[in-house]
């Protein structure tokens, strides 16, 4: 009965070892996933603050669809464009309030963009709730398929 216990009690420590380690692993590509897609966010925002259009477009998948605050649902093409050809001059832009949720090859990311801009008013700032659908390809890159952005009431 001694050595029932104590083989059950092996058998369940290499278990717990064996779920353990697999679940770390998982948490830890999981990280890795999580600060990449927040590092290609980054540039992405830095890009269209900078009216950068190329760089954004090499984030975005050739199918890329965006839904704007107007309603209009530009391409990547359209986009692009109108990154830039902006005429809004950027005092200050950034993203807070970012997560994001993998699953598997894909992820959905969401935050919430903040600009102060100069206006013939003086300056005004937005907010704009957003969402990202990203997916991972067959070369390991992830590109953003589809986004949305929604004013935000604060």
């Amino acid at each position: 009965m001694i050595q029932r216990i104590q083989t059950f009690r092996a058998m369940f420590a290499v278990l717990i070892l064996v779920v353990g380690t697999s679940c770390g692993a998982r948490l830890f590509a999981q990280d890795a996933v999580t600060k990449e897609l927040l590092r290609l966010e980054d540039v992405w925002g830095k890009a269209e603050a900078a009216k950068d259009g190329a760089t954004v477009g090499r984030l975005l998948s050739e199918d890329f669809v965006i839904t704007l605050p107007d309603g209009t649902m530009p391409d990547k093409a359209k986009y692009i464009e109108l990154i830039n050809t902006s005429q809004t001059e950027y005092i200050s832009a950034g993203d807070t309030d970012r997560k994001v949720r993998v699953y598997g090859s894909a992820a959905v990311v969401t935050g919430l963009w903040t600009e102060t801009v100069r206006t013939e008013r003086g300056n005004t700032t937005s907010r704009y709730r957003w969402t990202a659908l990203w997916i991972k390809q067959a070369d390991a890159r992830w590109l953003c398929v589809a986004g949305q952005s929604a004013l935000s009431p604060s």
